[in-house]
């Protein structure tokens, strides 16, 4: 284990975990604590693009860190280091094309907010099960460099 891949590491985990838990918490309390308040998702709809501006540029900032990170960990690592890092930083950077080509279709139509009520309601619950799959990444991600980590620290006695 060298100093660069165990720092390289513990940046990783570390803004990869700060990444799930804010991808966690969207997809498990926040989005289904706005669709129980209104079932028709159009409450939801109105606050989207105050929400997206604000939480875009931390998660996808997260993203590349992490991702970036454990992919510099990877590469100072044997062949189990490199599959776990690498997997798991390459899973992680994975999120971006997801967000771009397969989420921003709905999230432009979101942020637009002109289209009618039923429709923006359609489109939170849409938006929903797309963001599942930036939350499976992530907390996925984050327990494989948990792991990687682990198997790097010394265990004293």
């Amino acid at each position: 284990m060298s100093s660069t891949q165990s720092t390289a590491g513990t940046i990783a985990t570390f803004a990869t975990g700060i990444f799930a838990g804010g991808a966690l918490f969207i997809s498990a309390v926040d989005q289904p604590a706005l669709m129980a308040k209104d079932p028709t998702g159009v409450h939801a709809a109105e606050g989207f693009a105050e929400m997206y501006k604000r939480a875009a540029p931390i998660q996808g900032s997260l993203a590349i860190l992490g991702g970036t990170a454990a992919l510099v960990a990877a590469s100072q690592g044997g062949h189990c280091s490199k599959l776990l890092w690498g997997g798991s930083g390459a899973l992680l950077l994975a999120v971006w094309p997801w967000t771009v080509f397969g989420m921003m279709p709905t999230n432009k139509k979101l942020i637009a907010g002109d289209a009618p009520a039923t429709v923006r309601g359609e489109l939170v619950k849409k938006w929903g099960k797309l963001h599942l799959v930036r939350t499976a990444a992530s907390v996925t991600s984050f327990a494989v460099m948990a792991l990687a980590l682990a198997r790097l620290k010394p265990v004293h006695k």
